[in-house]
């Protein structure tokens, strides 16, 4: 799938510049989807830490289970979290490849859905991906007609480490919310404790004709479903997500996943707690 600017450009019919493609596929499918770029004139752009080819490379992450992250903190790429967009836990390696002209493709190895990483990004802005088949955004009405961004699963130090990429996108003339207003929570876009999912009437929806050869593959973004959770009044935003129906790749995938996110993220509360324990002690 294709995520990131690329994808919040092709809603609002405006242009970034110096903006990356940004496409995300699972970390078993990432092979061919790279020597699919090569051979349309994408030459691989090795990291410091990555192998000087992208067969090499990718037959590094697979060799150690997709458990590199080495080079994400120095990635320059359009919206990685940490430097970044995304919770690297549920990410595999990152690769960049780019033309002679100097544009620039992101491909992101993911180890849970594609769908659900996007689940994972820093704000409601963002979260808008487009398929073989269409192009969905998320929160539209708080994206494009009130030109906001809702910051998620941000508190303590994961909000800290959103600054660099949440700036950008106060640059671009969103506002910036750490926490969603009262009087939009009983909106369906924001219906906390009611599930969503892709493609569901909050989201919009823009439908792009195929122009291929032989019948077009089924687009299954809407298998993720999630749930908008809020830990008390005018308090943070957090998702919960899990997929409505997959195969058995993408189940094993999803799980594993789910369950090294959740070990990190009590690693992080647990750090988050130490950290304010420590500042009330030398108050």
């Amino acid at each position: 799938i294709i995520s990131g600017s690329v994808a919040l450009q092709f809603f609002k019919r405006t242009t970034y510049e110096d903006s990356d493609l940004d496409t995300y596929c699972l970390v078993s499918k990432c092979l061919e989807m790279g020597e699919w770029y090569e051979h349309i004139g994408y030459m691989f752009k090795p990291a410091v830490t990555q192998e000087a080819t992208y067969k090499e490379d990718y037959e590094r992450v697979i060799k150690s289970e997709g458990a590199s992250r080495r080079n994400m903190g120095t990635n320059e790429g359009d919206d990685i979290r940490g430097a970044t967009q995304y919770r690297s836990i549920d990410i595999a390696e990152v690769w960049n490849f780019e033309r002679s002209d100097g544009r620039r493709i992101q491909l992101v190895a993911t180890r849970i859905l594609p769908e659900a990483t996007v689940l994972g990004f820093h704000s409601t802005c963002v979260m808008n991906i487009i398929t073989h088949r269409a192009a969905y955004s998320l929160f539209p009405r708080t994206t494009f007609k009130r030109k906001t961004t809702i910051l998620v699963n941000a508190r303590g130090r994961l909000l800290q480490r959103y600054e660099r990429a949440v700036q950008k996108y106060r640059h671009r003339g969103f506002v910036v919310k750490t926490r969603t207003p009262h009087e939009w929570i009983v909106e369906d876009e924001f219906g906390f404790a009611v599930p969503r999912w892709i493609g569901d009437r909050s989201t919009w929806v823009h439908k792009i004709e195929y122009f291929g050869k032989g019948k077009v593959n089924t687009d299954n973004t809407y298998r993720v479903s999630w749930d908008i959770i809020n830990d008390g009044p005018g308090r943070h935003n957090f998702m919960e997500y899990e997929p409505l129906f997959t195969g058995e790749e993408g189940k094993v995938a999803y799980e594993e996943g789910r369950q090294m996110l959740l070990s990190q993220m009590e690693k992080e509360i647990v750090q988050e707690v130490i950290d304010t324990e420590g500042t009330f002690q030398t108050m």
